[in-house]
């Protein structure tokens, strides 16, 4: 068990996180999408208020079930599109209560202690379906990652605004 590594890729909205995650998995790298994506597509199938712009708290809470489901699962080197934290972190720019079991679940389920934040990137930012966020919005959630990582004990590495395959060399080489 000692050489699981669950390693989180964090950032505000459209900042190009994702991407770099999916060029760790080119690589051959096992990968934990985000999935709140996921989840505010199947609320709203069901017709549910949890989404993140109607009932944050409601959110929060499906996003946490999923989010320890898959820090369980590690069972080696695992990328990770946002942890706990992050939860906690969208809370405070909204300025949600964190309950105490989300609290809690962020002191206990810890990822490596490097964590890899993206920057607010103007130039590649684009709303969707489920990218309601201003850009302005993305600089704000980007100030609160950086706080609530910084609570928790973690050491944030600010990932270079560059090609793919440039970042990924620059998280490997951090990683070692």
């Amino acid at each position: 068990m000692k050489n699981i590594r669950r390693i989180v890729i964090t950032g505000p909205p459209g900042s190009g996180k994702t991407t770099y995650i999916i060029a760790l998995k080119d690589k051959g790298f096992t990968i934990i999408e985000e999935n709140a994506r996921e989840i505010i597509q199947e609320q709203l199938k069901k017709g549910s208020d949890a989404v993140p712009w109607k009932n944050v708290p409601k959110f929060s809470n499906l996003v946490l079930k999923e989010r320890i489901r898959n820090f369980k699962k590690a069972k080696a080197t695992i990328f990770f599109d946002r942890g706990i934290p992050d939860i906690i972190a969208y809370l405070w720019v909204d300025n949600f209560d964190v309950s105490s079991k989300l609290n809690k679940s962020a002191k206990k389920y810890k990822y490596d202690n490097k964590v890899f934040v993206t920057q607010p990137w103007r130039k590649i930012y684009k709303k969707d379906s489920e990218r309601k966020e201003s850009f302005e919005k993305s600089i704000e959630i980007f100030n609160k990652i950086k706080e609530c990582y910084s609570y928790y004990g973690y050491e944030i590495i600010f990932l270079p605004k560059d090609k793919p395959e440039r970042v990924v060399k620059f998280i490997l080489e951090s990683l070692n």
